[in-house]
Formats: C-alpha cells, sequence, structure tokens
C-alpha cells in the first residue's frame, strides 16, 4: 500500500534504466505470454486488408458489370436493326414469290396452249413427212432409171416415156379423186388387181398414192392378186408377204435382166471380190459363193440402200409410208430376197453371190455405180496429212475392239501405202515383253505367233505392231454350222490339230497362252516355202492376244475370272499358276462348241456378266 508510486505509462516490470516501453506497451523484451496477442493482432490487420481489397474489387465488378449491360444494349439495338432489315428482305421476297408464282402460271398456260399447237400440227406435220418421203423417192427413182437405163434407152424410147409420164399425171388427177377411184374400183371387179397395178406405175406421184392407200384400208378396194407367172411361195415365211409384191415389176426387170458377161465383170472385180470377200473368211481371195441375208442388207448399208428403199422398188406401193418396224422390213426383204434367187441354196436365209449381182444391176447400182460408191465407203477415211498416225503407220479404220478400250486398227505405212499391218492400242507391257521374249527364244519366227513388227508409246500408253491376219476361227465356225456334222467333223479336226501344233510351239518357248478361244485364234497366209516348193498350204491358223500369257513354269499366278469363262478349264476355276494342261482343255471346248454349237453354260454367263460388270 505504500510503496512507490509509478508515473502514468510506466510499466510495473521495470524499464528503471529509462527504456521507453515498444509498440505493445513493454520495454525491452515482450513476455513469453504475450505471443498470442500479438498474432491476433496481424489476423487483425490482414482482415482489413482483405476487407480494401473486396471492397476495390466490387468497385471494379461494378464497372465490368455497367460496360457489359451497355455492350449488351448496343447488341440488342443492332439486333433490332438487323430484324427490321431481315422483315424488309422477307417482304421483298414474298412479293418476288408472288410475281414468280403468276409468271410460273403464266408460262404453264402458254406450254398448255403450245402443247395444243403441237397436238393440231402433229397431222399436218406427219402429212408433210409422209410427202417428203414420196418425193425422195420419186427423186430416187427418176436418179435410178437415169443412171441405170440413159445408156439403154434410144432417143424414141425416151419420147414415148416422156408422153406416158404425161398421161400417168392425167391418171393422178383423176385418181386424186375418191369418188372417181370408188367408182372405177366398183365397176373394175375382178380387175380391181389391173387397178392397182395401173395406178402403181405413177408410184412417184403422191396423191395417187395417198389415194389407193386410204380406199384399200377402208376396203374400197380389192387387194392385188399375184400374177400367174409369178413363183409359188412354198416357206411359211414368204407366203404371207409375197402378195404385196409388184409382180410387173419383175416382168419389167426381164427385160434388163443382166447378161453373162456383165454377171461375169461382177466375179471379176476386184472391188466386188474385197467386197463380198469380208462376208466370208478373210485372206481367202474371191467372193464365198453363197452369202447371208444380213451380208447382203450390210452391203447396201455400205452402198446407201436402205432396206425400207430396197423394198419399196418391189411393191404396189411404198407399204411403210411413216416409221416403219424393222422386223416387218426385214420380213419383206427376206420374202424379195428369195422370190428373186434363181440359184437353189441350202438354207432360208441365204442366196448365192451371183444372184445378188443380179439384184443390184436390177434395182439401178450397175457394177460402176458399185465401183464409185463402195469406194468412197471405203477410202472415207480422210486425207493422208488429216489420219491419224501411231507411229511410222497411218490409221485407216478399227477393225477390232476388246476389253478395257483396246481397239485394233488397220493401218499402213506412211511411205508405202501397200505395207498394211495390225496396230494395237492401247497394248499391255507385258505382251509386248512376252512376244519380244518367245521370239528371241526361238530365234525365229514361232509357228502360229504373229511377228511383232514395231512397238512404241502413243499419248503415254504403249502400243504394237503385227502381222494382218484375218478372220477369226468364230468366222470359220459360223460358216460350219450350214454344213451337216459328217462334214464339220473333218474340218475341225484338221483345225485341232494345228492349233494343238501351235500350242506345242509356244510351251516349247517357255509360256503358256492362258486365253485361248476362238476368237483368239485368227486365219492369216501362210509363211513362205522354199523357192520351187510345191504343194505348200495358202492359208493357216494364229494364235493372238497374249496379254494374260505367262512363263511356264514360275509364271504369276492367275485369277478365276481373267481369261475367257466360256473356254477356260475348269481347273483355272481354282485360281494360281497356269499350265499348258489348261490351254489344251480350253481348245477342247472350242473344238465342241464348232462341232455342236453353244455350250451349255454359255447361256449363264451372259447373265452373270451384267452383274459382273
Amino acid at each position: 500500500g505504500g510503496g512507490e508510486r509509478h508515473a502514468p505509462g510506466e510499466m510495473i516490470f521495470g524499464n528503471r534504466g529509462g527504456r521507453p516501453p515498444d509498440r505493445h506497451g513493454f520495454g525491452g523484451a515482450m513476455p513469453p505470454g504475450m505471443h498470442g496477442d500479438r498474432r491476433l493482432a496481424n489476423v487483425e490487420f490482414s482482415i482489413n486488408d482483405m476487407q480494401k481489397c473486396i471492397r476495390d474489387l466490387i468497385n471494379v465488378n461494378n464497372q465490368d458489370h455497367k460496360t457489359l449491360q451497355d455492350a449488351m444494349q448496343e447488341a440488342m439495338n443492332h439486333m433490332g436493326d438487323w430484324r427490321g432489315r431481315l422483315s424488309q428482305e422477307m417482304a421483298t421476297l414474298k412479293t418476288n414469290y408472288a410475281t414468280l408464282l403468276d409468271e410460273h402460271r403464266a408460262l404453264q398456260k402458254q406450254m398448255k396452249q403450245l402443247r395444243s399447237w403441237q397436238a393440231s400440227a402433229s397431222p399436218e406435220v406427219a402429212r408433210l413427212q409422209v410427202a417428203q418421203r414420196e418425193a425422195e423417192a420419186c427423186h430416187r427413182g427418176l436418179c435410178d432409171c437415169l443412171l441405170s437405163a440413159s445408156s439403154k434407152l434410144e432417143v424414141p424410147q425416151l419420147r414415148v416415156s416422156s408422153r406416158a409420164r404425161a398421161g400417168l399425171t392425167c391418171l393422178d388427177a383423176a385418181l386424186s379423186d375418191r369418188q372417181v377411184l370408188c367408182t372405177v374400183a366398183h365397176f373394175s371387179g375382178s380387175s380391181g388387181a389391173a387397178v392397182a397395178r395401173l395406178a402403181s406405175a405413177s408410184r412417184g406421184l403422191g396423191g395417187a398414192h395417198a389415194s389407193l392407200a386410204s380406199a384399200r384400208a377402208q376396203g374400197s378396194l380389192a387387194p392385188p392378186l399375184p400374177s400367174v407367172g409369178q413363183k409359188a411361195s412354198g416357206s411359211g415365211a414368204a407366203g404371207p408377204m409375197l402378195h404385196d409384191l409388184d409382180t410387173s415389176s419383175w416382168q419389167a426387170f426381164a427385160d434388163f435382166e443382166p447378161s453373162r458377161e456383165v454377171l461375169g465383170e461382177w466375179a471379176r472385180n476386184e472391188m466386188v471380190q474385197h467386197a463380198f470377200g469380208s462376208f466370208g473368211v478373210q485372206g481367202i481371195m474371191g467372193a464365198p459363193e453363197v452369202v447371208n441375208f444380213s451380208d447382203v442388207y450390210s452391203l447396201f448399208g455400205q452402198i446407201e440402200l436402205s432396206i425400207e428403199q430396197f423394198v419399196n422398188k418391189f411393191t404396189y406401193l411404198p407399204k411403210f409410208s411413216s416409221n416403219p418396224k424393222e422386223s416387218e422390213l426385214k420380213a419383206k426383204a427376206n420374202a424379195i430376197l428369195r422370190h428373186a434367187a434363181l440359184e437353189k441354196v441350202e438354207g432360208e436365209e441365204r442366196i448365192s453371190s451371183s444372184d445378188v449381182y443380179r439384184l443390184l444391176e436390177l434395182v439401178g447400182y450397175p457394177l460402176e455405180r458399185f465401183r464409185s460408191i463402195y469406194k468412197s465407203d471405203e477410202d472415207g477415211e480422210g486425207k493422208p496429212e488429216t489420219q491419224l498416225r501411231i507411229g511410222s503407220y497411218r490409221i485407216r479404220r478399227q477393225i477390232g475392239q476388246g476389253f478395257h478400250g483396246v481397239c485394233c486398227y488397220l493401218g499402213e505405212k506412211a511411205t508405202d501405202s501397200s505395207d498394211r499391218a495390225a496396230i494395237k492400242w492401247p497394248a499391255s507391257k507385258e505382251e509386248i515383253a512376252a512376244l519380244e521374249d518367245i521370239h528371241n527364244k526361238a530365234g525365229k519366227d514361232v509357228l502360229g505367233v504373229p511377228r511383232l513388227i514395231d512397238h512404241g508409246f502413243y499419248e503415254g500408253q504403249p502400243y504394237l505392231v503385227t502381222d494382218l491376219l484375218g478372220s477369226t476361227l468364230a468366222s470359220v465356225f459360223e460358216l460350219l454350222t450350214h454344213q451337216p456334222p459328217a462334214c464339220r467333223w473333218p474340218a475341225l479336226r484338221l483345225v485341232g490339230r494345228l492349233v494343238v501344233r501351235r500350242l506345242q510351239s509356244l510351251h516349247a518357248s517357255g509360256y503358256v497362252h492362258c486365253d485361248m478361244s476362238p476368237d483368239n485364234v485368227l486365219v492369216g497366209p501362210a509363211p513362205r516355202g522354199r523357192p520351187g516348193e510345191k504343194g505348200s498350204p495358202r492359208l493357216t491358223l494364229y494364235l493372238i492376244d497374249y496379254e494374260l500369257a505367262q512363263k511356264y513354269p514360275g509364271g504369276a499366278k492367275l485369277t478365276p475370272d481373267q481369261g475367257s469363262a466360256e473356254w477356260s478349264s475348269i481347273r483355272s476355276a481354282d485360281g494360281g499358276e497356269r499350265l499348258p494342261e489348261d490351254d489344251l482343255e480350253a481348245v477342247g471346248w472350242v473344238l465342241l462348241n464348232g462341232l455342236a454349237g453353244a455350250l451349255p453354260w454359255f447361256e449363264w454367263l451372259q447373265a452373270a456378266y451384267k452383274d459382273w460388270d
């Protein structure tokens, strides 16, 4: 109680030395028990700092929020502007759509009107087309008359012909009246055929043609009857067609029947032999004695004589005035060819070459005219400087085509047109290498393998040049189909021996063919024998198309679909390396086809090929 007093602010624990207390109220060292209060003060200080930072963040956030609100408001304003513009565009599009719709309706109306006009104009157009065809027929008939008869008719005969033409013009004026035509037909009775034949004399006059056709369609005019001298129709195919043939035309043609001398000129003419020779086995000199009807029609096409024009030369009226069916034309043309044939030929659709010469002379295509037209068709590839050239050869025309765009062309040397060869393009490098290897191993020409004359590149793809050969074995088989089996068998035995010998030579060179077929065996000229040697053959067989040829043994393995499935061996269907036995089995199938015709699996393969492609 009576102790010493301290001054205010002076600590009771001393500070006797006059030291001022520190910031905690102590002078000197802090007592150990006071460290917890210091930590508390530090925490309080940190809280104050954090509160300050939070206030700063709140201020910044408020500012960013305001900025974001301003940006959103500006975006909303822009969206409003775009919405207004889009509304304007939509309104414009609606207006344009309405306009287009109106135009579409107007176009539909116009189209409907045009269809109506077309429907009303179609009969007139058809009539004009008929008139045009009849005028063309008249023009062609006049040209035929002038070309074929000008050298044979004397001046008096020409004058008589002119007076007859004037009389026929008057006849046309009378027959153009339907009532006159029906009256004449009524009074003529059983002589209606004579009236019809009289009217057919003015074939080039369109009015008589139309009147007769209309009268016959309605039964006002009796159908024409065959004349007494007309041939009897023994075959079922020709019978129903001959009643439309103009037998008076046959009688008129008899006056212009070509002589034996004229037919002999046809038979000796080199161009005729070349033209008709293409219908037989190429490589055999001369025309075949008999040709198929289809080959005759092909020849007509080469001289610009359509089947319709040919038929109309032998009928009362132009039988087919518009859009004739090809089957009807062929049936009537077949009947005419049968009727015209003088020589008896086995087979319903075959005619002798001499009868074809006669027909060409009779219908206005004498030898001189035939040569001029057929030559222009043969040599119509253009001038030499404009012809396609592959290597040193000018391309004349295409003579064959294979798979994958491969074509074979007839080419001739640019410096010597008589030097002709076969050019295959694009060819495979494997085929060129195989041909070179085969000939190099043999040291000379291999039996039945065409020579590799040249090879190179054209437009970046390889080509090869070989000997020009003739027809395929398939063409030979087609000719043999008209022979009885007893006659086919000796020919097939000879063909089989020739092909087997060529395969033997090829296999001895270390190769198998891998694609034997009738189309890969060609007829060609035999190699020249030794000087003075007699009895050497003129023709022989060659194996072509070595694209799949493989070395044996050690050749590449082939898949089952490589090669001609019609002739491939049974073993080749499993794939793998091809053997010489596979080539021999394929030859067996080929010969069986030549003897018996189509093999059972041909039809199945034809159906399968559609799915394979």
